[in-house]
C-alpha cells in the first residue's frame, strides 16, 4: 500500500469519517500494515483504545480486521474522552 506521508501528522491521521483518508477501507489496510510491521518486530498483541465519538466503533472494527489479518491478537479498551492509539507487546 502506497500511503503518502501527508496523512501522518503530529496528531495522527486527521479528517472527516467517510472521506479519504478516514474510510473503512483505508483503516483496514492501515491495520494490516501496522500488524505486519509489529509482527516482524515480534509484536503479538495490540491494545486498541478509542475516544467517545460514535465513529470510533466503526474505525475500531476496521482496524481490528486489518490487525487480525496480519496475525495479531487484539485487546480493546473501553472508550475514553481523550485517548485513541494502539500499543503493542511482544509476549503472546
Amino acid at each position: 500500500m502506497d500511503v503518502p506521508l501527508k496523512y501522518f501528522g503530529t496528531d495522527g491521521i486527521r479528517g472527516r469519517v467517510g472521506e479519504p483518508p478516514i474510510t473503512v477501507d483505508f483503516i483496514l489496510k492501515l491495520g494490516w500494515a501496522i500488524g505486519t510491521v509489529l509482527a516482524a518486530k515480534n509484536g503479538k498483541r495490540v491494545l486498541i483504545g478509542k475516544d467517545t465519538r460514535i465513529s470510533g466503533y466503526m474505525m475500531e472494527s476496521a482496524l481490528q480486521a486489518g490487525l487480525a489479518s496480519a496475525g495479531m491478537k487484539i485487546l480493546s479498551g473501553r472508550p475514553h474522552a481523550y485517548f485513541c492509539h494502539c500499543l503493542s507487546h511482544p509476549n503472546p
